[in-house]
């Protein structure tokens, strides 16, 4: 039960964040808020939903209650409204516009309720005109406050976040205010200087005064040592007894990461199962080099570190003393070494703008911070343009370091009629946007230049990627599916084509910055030598691959690795060896299980972190064979014998009638010319594209069809 709510708890975090990104109309800066009430409903869930996650204990308990029964009911208004956008090619226009009309109404009965509950509450700051003062207890240097301007009765609100750097010492300047004439603001005070201070803020007309208290602080230093005991780069958490996340001035900002990157210097460790932290809701984390120096108030401290799932991470209570300076030293451990045994880890999809070589140390640090070998940094476009530039491609576009490698790759095509691909190891773009939605041109260019084609969040089935999966699959010119990304993993649709016979590597990525952190989502490939980029390519082109959010998984079939194919002239039985096991895990693996074309044969609970399986299986007939447990799965090990399909084949009519019905959705949007949306709801995508590939697309149609009637006599049994 607790690894089914966390999935779907990370499913519906990933289609929030998903639909964020890909509709324009839900990502505007929190300061500039249009004024009607379903924008006041998102700008409020931003705004103070920030608030709560990084300074928690700034909140007094009504104000708290209150902030948090609004978030809950937003979100899940946000994701009503992400699911009615992902089947909008298939709703009627007056279906969807009537669902999304009534979600935009219920947002804005949300942020109506809001506003005169948060206004009425007595640690928001009420601005009238005149001179406000107020105490402020900054307990550990920073803290944040609401101050509240009404304009019109029944005037939609806005919100916005302004930062105030305290150490300069200045007692008096200027704040700007939001445009509107009603608004909520969220002070941010950082710094605060020891002792009482009065501090006077102007917005506008109205004037603040804050009499700030902070208590002295002392010197805190945190030297984080790898297993050598030489210097290492780490992810860090170092939390207050409110929760609050403290960040040292030389932790890593990621302001440079270019579209949906904030110039914050923390990231979200929410999807990530080898991060202690998560079962106290203490999910955010920095990233430095070497340690880090900090100035805390006396008191005890909960401090967390990693270093990705091959190691132990260290958690700790922090106590901080008067007068002395504290230090405290960090020796991260290995429970396992991947690469010494062949296994060199991956990230499949990672958004980051590489406008020039500067950003590759910033990556670097991020990077070995999670203990990630290969990093595919993917450029990404939609029918309209693209985002996160990289500042070459090829050989040149690489950016090789001991033990570390990025590689320039797309997220493109990416359409929610189609769904979302990716192409891996570039020598440059491929992007055709006249016909963007002929995924089969791109497989191909990239194929030939020596890349890897494959789709993004299969896992989920997101954005109808299954209809492009139906259509490009069975032409053999795509290498891999993502089945595990978010911190889950979900195979149904994968292995609908694993048991129609095709292979399809299984790959994972983060898709960072909507998923959190890199390598929180991972492909382990295995190189048998030491970690080289082609190597790596290499190695997933022939599948030889495990997936995991933080377990380690092997697998052998009569010796052979996932991605293997055994030819045999007859049935017989073959020796299956799989073993599972974690350093660490915030959620349970459950089982170690061996799959025979979706099902399982033999299993054992996963014990103290642990399961092994070694035993003989008779086969008479081609099948697929992979390994599994909570959290990691493999690429199947396939057998052929005597030249049959290594397919289910008694399940094989049911699975050609899935894939023809899903051509027929496609063919039944041919002829829509709204099928890729109008307006503002087809903000990425291109009806002019969609109208000059049709003819094109139905030819792609009649060969996969003609592919799977061809399937379905050879399934057919002989008479």
């Amino acid at each position: 039960m607790v690894r089914l709510w966390l999935t779907r708890l990370s499913l519906a975090l990933a289609l929030a964040a998903l639909f964020a990104a890909c509709f324009p109309g839900s990502r505007l800066p929190a300061e500039d808020w249009p004024a009607d009430w379903e924008n006041a409903a998102t700008g409020a869930r931003e705004v103070l939903g920030r608030m709560i996650g990084m300074y928690p204990g700034s909140v007094q308990p009504a104000a708290r209650k209150l902030v948090d029964s609004f978030l809950a009911e937003a979100k899940q208004l946000s994701d009503k409204r992400a699911g009615l956008l992902n089947h909008r090619d298939t709703l009627a226009a007056a279906e969807l516009d009537t669902g999304l009309e009534k979600v935009r109404q219920q947002s804005g009965e949300l942020a109506r309720r809001l506003d005169p509950a948060l206004a009425d509450d007595r640690s928001v700051i009420r601005l009238s005109g005149q001179t406000t003062e107020r105490n402020v207890d900054a307990a550990v240097g920073s803290t944040a406050v609401i101050v509240h301007r009404q304009g019109e009765r029944d005037a939609p609100p806005a919100f916005a976040w302004r930062h105030i750097d305290l150490a300069s010492g200045e007692r008096e300047r200027s704040v700007e205010p939001p445009p509107q004439a009603n608004y909520y603001a969220v002070l941010e005070l950082v710094n605060a200087i020891p002792g009482s201070n009065d501090y006077t803020f102007h917005l506008g007309a109205d004037t603040v005064k804050l009499k700030v208290t902070a208590p002295e602080r002392y010197r805190v230093r945190v030297t984080l040592l790898g297993p050598d005991g030489a210097p290492t780069e780490a992810a860090v958490g170092l939390y207050a007894a409110g929760g609050q996340l403290l960040t040292p001035d030389n932790a890593l900002d990621f302001g440079a990461g270019g579209f949906a990157y904030r110039p914050v210097n923390w990231r979200e460790h929410n999807n990530t199962r080898f991060w202690p932290g998560a079962a106290a809701h203490l999910t955010r984390c920095f990233f430095v080099r070497g340690g880090f120096s900090i100035p805390l108030p006396a008191g005890g401290y909960r401090l967390i570190v990693t270093k990705g799932p091959e190691f132990l991470p260290a958690d700790m209570t922090l106590e901080v003393k008067p007068g002395d300076e504290t230090r405290q030293r960090v020796q991260l451990k290995r429970w396992v070494d991947m690469p010494a045994k062949g296994w060199q880890s991956g990230d499949c999809h990672i958004h980051y703008q590489r406008s020039s070589r500067e950003a590759n140390q910033r990556l670097l640090l991020w990077s070995r911070a999670e203990d990630l070998r290969m990093n595919n940094i993917l450029r990404m476009g939609d029918a309209r343009e693209t985002y996160f530039e990289q500042y070459a491609f090829g050989s040149r576009g690489r950016f090789l370091a001991p033990g570390t490698a990025f590689v320039p790759g797309q997220e493109d095509p990416r359409t929610a009629v189609m769904g979302h691909t990716i192409q891996l190891n570039l020598q440059a773009p491929v992007r055709d946007p006249s016909h963007y939605y002929l995924y089969e041109n791109i497989f191909e260019q990239t194929r030939r230049q020596g890349g890897l084609a494959g789709y993004a969040h299969v896992n989920a089935d997101l954005f109808n990627v299954h209809r492009d999966m139906t259509l490009n699959v069975p032409l053999g010119n795509v290498d891999f599916a993502e089945i595990c990304e978010f911190g889950y993993i979900k195979t149904g649709l994968w292995y609908e084509f694993l048991n129609l016979g095709f292979k399809l590597a299984a790959a994972a990525g983060s898709d960072a910055p909507w998923g959190g952190t890199v390598g929180d989502s991972r492909v382990y490939v295995y190189t048998g030598r030491a970690f080289s980029a082609d190597d790596w390519f290499s190695g997933l082109r022939r599948g030889r691959t495990f997936v995991t959010t933080g377990p380690m998984l092997e697998l052998t079939v009569d010796g052979k690795l996932p991605g293997d194919e055994i030819r045999l002239a007859a049935g017989r039985k073959l020796r299956v060896h799989s073993a599972a096991s974690a350093g660490y895990l915030n959620q349970p693996m459950g089982t170690l299980e061996i799959v025979v074309n979706g099902t399982v044969v033999r299993s054992r609970p996963v014990e103290s972190g642990r399961a092994g399986l070694d035993f003989d299986l008779p086969l008479e007939h081609s099948a697929w064979v992979a390994a599994r447990t909570g959290g990691a799965h493999t690429t199947p090990v396939y057998v052929t014998i005597a030249g049959e399909r290594h397919w289910a084949r008694e399940r094989a009519a049911e699975l050609i009638a899935t894939r023809e019905k899903q051509l027929g959705e496609i063919e039944a949007l041919l002829d829509r010319d709204n099928a890729t949306g109008q307006g503002w709801r087809g903000a990425w995508e291109s009806p002019e594209a969609w109208r000059a590939g049709r003819e094109r697309v139905r030819e792609s149609i009649a060969t996969a069809r003609s592919f799977y009637q061809r399937l379905r006599a050879e399934a057919a049994p002989s008479k």
